[in-house]
Order: C-alpha cells, then structure tokens, then sequence
C-alpha cells in the first residue's frame, strides 16, 4: 500500500485509489497487465516473495484494483501461531544465541476521552542478525503526568532494556519528539521513524515475521495481542475494549522499524552550471 501527496492542496491520498482515478477509470490508457507478461521474471522465485507478503497486499501486487481490506488480512491466528516460540524454547535461545540487546518499544498515547488510545509497551529481545522476539506486552489508558511515572516505572524495572520511542513524521512529530526526549533524558530514549501509515507499517512487520526476523513467546500477553492483530485494521473503536484498538499492534511493529529502518529517501541536489 503506498500513499501519495497531491502537490494541489498538499493533502495525502491512498495510492491505490489515485491510481486507479488516474490511470484506470481515469483519461489516460491503461491496458491490464500482471506479472505472468514479464517473459524475463522467474515466476517460481517471484511466487515464492509474495508468500512473505500480507493477505491484503498480496492483492494489490497480483493488480486487485477493487480489494478491499477487511479485518484478518493483515494478521491472522495461523500467521502468528507459526511465528511462536515455547518460553522453555526461548530460554535455550537465550543460551545458546548471541544476545544483542533488550528493547522495550512505546506506542505512546495521551488519554482524553473514552474512546482515546491505550499507551502500550512490548518487552523484546534481539538476537545477533537482528531476529527480535517478543517476550511480553503491556497497555495503560492514563492522562499526562501520571503516564509519564507509569512509563518511569517500567523503564526502571527494566533498566538494562533500550527505551524505543516511535517517531511520527512531519513537523509534529519532531515537536512531540523533543518533549519526550525531555521527559526521558535520563533513559537515553530512541526515536524511530515510522510511516504515516500504519497499515505499511503492520505489512512491513508480517515479512519480517515470514523471513524469521520476528518472533512471539507464549504467554498470556499473546492472547490480547492476538485478539487485536486479527481485527487489524478496526473499523470502529469501542469504548474499554481494547481489541478494537490497534497500540498493541503498533508497538509490535516498532521492534521491526527499528531493526530494519526504511531506506531512507535520497535528495537529489541540483547540478552547477559549466561556465
């Protein structure tokens, strides 16, 4: 799924439905194609990629114009079931692979109202060649100032584990960045920039889990998870239902932000004139 600016009014629309206005119902031709009509395409090694993807990407790859994402397309019980470890596996892990640190990942939300997002946190462990696991996961709904200690707490219980704020893009996300980054000086947070969108965001995350990059340890904080990972995207937020929110899922998918950052994008400087 990609998301495009309209330079007009500077707004940002879903890329699948600026294509398709433009360049399928829109005055310009468009002659239907996928990627059996690529005669140099290994199609067995290009069947096996998009295994990795999401049920709902899958779709816009194969040229599904009109799918539509529903609930359970991103993430489903099976998805996440095999991508789970037992704790006693994830104990021979910690001995037998090389630790390379412990993180906690914040999707961070200030309460005001019933329907406001739960500030969530997942405990993880990265193993050499950048393979995080999931450990455990926690969500608060609290107003500023008593969040702030809440999150003080849990930083300090888990003093030898990385402080991982998720960085929203634009100017607002740098405003928010620098009041975080004074509240929590003294734990030497780090900002990770995110997409705006969170669906690329959760899709980036399920091919990681199908490379082997993530994994989950049984436990009871998977239950909750898995309840709200298979509603992903929700359509209707209910008020103290917390599976109808998306901040486990969020904070789930900041660990593979952090591990595996997008490509930043090259800026392209302008040539000097020869005299």
């Amino acid at each position: 799924m990609y998301y495009i600016s309209n330079t007009a009014d500077d707004t940002i629309v879903d890329g699948k439905q600026y294509l398709r206005e433009y360049f399928v119902n829109g005055p310009f031709p468009y002659y239907e194609m996928n990627f059996w009509d690529n005669p140099y395409i290994d199609r067995y090694d290009y069947l096996e990629s998009l295994k990795q993807l999401s049920k709902a990407d899958y779709q816009f790859q194969i040229g599904n114009w009109d799918y539509e994402i529903k609930s359970g397309d991103v993430f489903d019980h099976d998805m996440i079931d095999a991508h789970t470890i037992s704790k006693q596996e994830y104990d021979e892990l910690l001995t037998e692979w090389e630790l390379l640190q412990q993180v906690i990942t914040w999707d961070i939300a200030a309460t005001e109202k019933k329907t406001s997002d739960y500030t969530a946190h997942s405990l993880d462990t990265v193993f050499k060649n950048k393979i995080g696991a999931i450990y455990d996961q926690g969500a608060t709904k609290k107003s500023p100032g008593k969040l702030e200690s809440y999150m003080m707490r849990i930083m300090d219980r888990y003093y030898d584990h990385e402080n991982w704020i998720e960085q929203q893009p634009a100017a607002a996300g740098k405003i928010v960045k620098n009041y975080w980054e004074g509240v929590f000086k003294d734990y030497n947070p780090r900002f990770i920039p995110v997409p705006k969108s969170k669906l690329v965001r959760a899709s980036r995350m399920v091919q990681g889990m199908n490379k082997g990059n993530i994994l989950f340890v049984k436990g009871k904080w998977l239950k909750l998870f898995k309840k709200q990972a298979v509603k992903f995207p929700t359509e209707k937020v209910v008020a103290d239902d917390i599976t109808t929110h998306d901040d486990l899922v969020d904070s789930a998918t900041l660990l593979h932000e952090g591990l595996y950052p997008q490509i930043p994008k090259t800026t392209l400087k302008k040539r000097k004139r020869w005299n």
